[in-house]
């Protein structure tokens, strides 16, 4: 299984009046976004699929562990997203570095 951290993390954007802050990217919210991106052409299928999945990230608390079916749907959203800003760099490495880990059953 792939685990991808969603707690969120601080960037610094410039406001419309010229001024920096720091605001939370929110992962999840990412990480849903580019499953239903445009460009990928979903049909009816993925999108079922997608949307079953975005359910599972939205309900998931600091990480999701995924299937290997399930990353896969999520490394082909990322990769077929095109408009990647800098403040989106942690998040496409945490994506596409997810950790493997075994998992084990609860007897």
């Amino acid at each position: 299984m792939k685990k991808i951290v969603l707690t969120p993390y601080v960037i610094q954007v410039v406001s419309e009046d010229g001024k920096p802050s720091s605001q939370s990217y929110r992962v999840k919210d990412s990480l849903t976004a580019i499953l239903f991106n445009p460009e990928l052409k979903l049909g009816y299928k993925e999108i079922v699929e997608a949307d079953r999945l975005s359910k599972k990230i939205e309900e998931a608390g600091d990480f999701v562990l995924l299937e290997e079916a399930e990353y896969v749907l999520v490394k082909r959203a990322l990769d077929g997203f095109k408009g990647f800003r800098s403040i989106d760099v942690e998040f496409v490495q945490r994506v596409s570095n997810a950790e493997t880990v075994e998992v084990a059953e609860k007897k």
